[in-house]
């Protein structure tokens, strides 16, 4: 079996487990110019959720 096959059905398995299991997903996004304040809040583990740097244009 190849990685890209393992891969995959790692991920078809986390999908079909989200359906039976309620999951609630939290984010939070900072623009570039608060990367800093990102990076300082991941590093003191207090981030609500994922971190996004969201960069646009």
């Amino acid at each position: 079996m190849s990685v890209a096959n393992l891969i995959h059905r790692d991920g078809t398995e986390v999908l079909e487990l989200g359906v039976r299991i309620p999951m609630r997903i939290q984010i939070e996004r900072f623009e570039p110019g608060e990367a800093i304040v990102a990076l300082d809040r991941l590093r003191r583990n207090s981030l609500t959720g994922s971190a996004i740097l969201e960069i646009t244009g």
